[in-house]
This record gives C-alpha cells, structure tokens and sequence, in this order.
C-alpha cells in the first residue's frame, strides 16, 4: 500500500467505526455507507475484512439479535423477519438457520397484538370491516392467513 491508499484506509476504518458504535450493523450497512463517503471499492473490501477478523461485524450475530428484538420488542411475525432480513442483505443460509432455531411465538405475539389493537372488545362483537382491518394490520406484521385464522378460530372471545 503507498502512502493514500493506506490513509484512505484508516480513515475509512475510523469512519466505520463510527458508524459501528452506535448499534450492530450488517456488512451490507457498513459498505453502502463508506461507498457514500466516497471511498474506494478496494479500500472498503479491506477495511470489511479486517473488522469480520476482529468480529465487529458478524452478518449471522446481526441476525439473531435482530429477530429476537423484532419478536419480543416489536411482536413480527415469520414472514416480516424474513423480508427484512433480505432486504439487509442476510444470506438466505443464515436467514433458514435463524428462522428455523428461533422460537418465534406467533400464536402469542399474534394474541398480544389483537389484545392491544381491540381493547376490552370481543372479537366475536366484530363488523366485517373491523375484522377485515384486524387481519390486515396482523398480515402487515408479517403473520400469515392460517395464523391468524387459526388463532382467531380457537380463540372467538379471548382477552387476556
């Protein structure tokens, strides 16, 4: 390396760590923002492989804390982690290896959101149009049709 191509690389490295204090970040994050910045195709392929070396960025440790996150803290569904997955650019090996490990509690999460979303009401009380929001809003989650009907099949007047 001269002289600019190994500034340019500790300043690119400085500025990606920066970017990694604040939170986890997938290699796909870090590489769109140095490409940004204006550095060099070379220069970011370096500074990512030394920081996969010391484990500062790890796509599959990115994955896993994200879906536990989005399952305790935001109640998603299936489907949703794995669109947002994949638009992180995650490989689909690790998103099956996630998926497939993780308990994703979509029956409950799915009880907690309707709870949330309908109060003290009973669903069986419902409009068709009032269902038909509820369903949409538990698909917008990322929580599939037979989920959903299957939950609110067996559980016509649940409020817990």
């Amino acid at each position: 390396m001269d002289d600019y191509q190994e500034e340019d690389f500790i300043k690119a490295k400085d500025e990606a760590f920066r970017f990694l204090a604040y939170r986890m970040r997938t290699k796909k994050e870090l590489k769109d923002k140095l490409i940004s910045k204006g550095y060099h195709e070379d220069t970011i392929n370096s500074v990512i492989k030394l920081l996969e070396s010391y484990k500062y960025i790890d796509d599959e440790a990115f994955a896993y804390a994200f879906v536990r996150d989005s399952i305790k803290l935001k109640f998603r569904g299936k489907n949703k982690l794995i669109y947002d997955l994949r638009t992180k650019e995650i490989s689909q090996e690790i998103i099956d290896k996630i998926i497939n490990n993780e308990d994703l509690n979509e029956i409950e999460n799915i009880k907690i959101l309707i709870n949330k979303k309908i109060g003290e009401k009973k669903i069986v009380n419902l409009d068709y149009k009032e269902k038909d929001k509820l369903y949409k809003f538990l698909i917008r989650r990322g929580f599939s049709y037979e989920i959903i009907q299957k939950v609110l099949a067996n559980n016509e007047d649940f409020i817990e």
